[in-house]
């Protein structure tokens, strides 16, 4: 009877030490925490509102070199807090606003599944509740894009399409509403007529000018609902400009 005994509890302890590992594994499967944009690309996908901006670019991403601004990997933001016009009365502040100044393609800022961005832009209250994010890359090829529009028409339904212009550019923006975020995005082209390009040889040496070459720019904008009429039809600068 003894030995039954010692062999039952012997199978508990066995059973015990099988679903424990089983219950940790599946504890670590829910949503993905955001962290600070120095280590981790923020997954935009299934963005968690409740981010504060604190999260994304804390206290030891802010530039020892310029104050007002952030520099994260290769990319620089300015910090710009936003005043109404005053026209009608006293001046107030609205918003701040994190504006890319210089970025690099070799950078992963952000990612929508498995689609990889290498800048960022973000648009908060006051007191740090993030009410939008662009998301951008400097070049992506046409069909790759009209791709990831069909990626999220099988996602999130048939899309509104429509058209903006900014700077005698016209381009189609696709947007999404969803219960709890409105998701943008467009295709911009560049012909490239701005850009300096310069080849060096290995030691760094100019050796002749770059070849232009035309190309898209992708901008994907992800903004919070609740605040759709203070980002949507606003004068907002940088890359923002592509949302309206």
């Amino acid at each position: 009877m003894k030995n039954h005994q010692n062999h039952s509890i012997m199978k508990n302890i066995l059973f015990l030490f099988t679903i424990i590992p089983i219950m940790f594994s599946c504890k670590g499967q829910g949503k993905h925490s955001a962290t600070s944009l120095a280590d981790e690309a923020v997954q935009l996908a299934d963005f968690d509102f409740k981010t504060k901006i604190s999260t994304l670019l804390p206290e030891n991403t802010k530039s020892k070199t310029y104050p007002g601004y952030y520099e994260v990997k290769h990319e620089v933001l300015q910090v710009d807090t936003i005043m109404s016009d005053g026209f009608d009365e006293a001046e107030k502040p609205l918003r701040v606003e994190y504006r890319k100044q210089n970025s690099s393609s070799r950078d992963v800022m952000a990612k929508f599944d498995d689609s990889e961005y290498s800048a960022i832009n973000f648009l908060t209250t006051l007191d740090g509740n993030i009410m939008a994010i662009n998301a951008t890359i400097g070049n992506v090829d046409l069909a790759e894009g009209e791709s990831f529009v069909k990626d999220l028409e099988n996602k999130y339904g048939k899309t509104t399409k429509t058209k903006g212009e900014f700077a005698g550019k016209s381009f189609d923006i696709y947007t999404w509403k969803l219960k709890d975020r409105i998701i943008s995005y467009n295709m911009v082209f560049n012909d490239d007529s701005n850009t300096l390009r310069i080849e060096l040889d290995k030691d760094g040496k100019q050796v002749n000018k770059g070849q232009k070459s035309p190309h898209f720019e992708g901008y994907l904008f992800i903004v919070q609902k609740q605040y759709e009429s203070q980002v949507f039809g606003q004068s907002i600068a940088g890359d923002f400009v592509y949302l309206n």
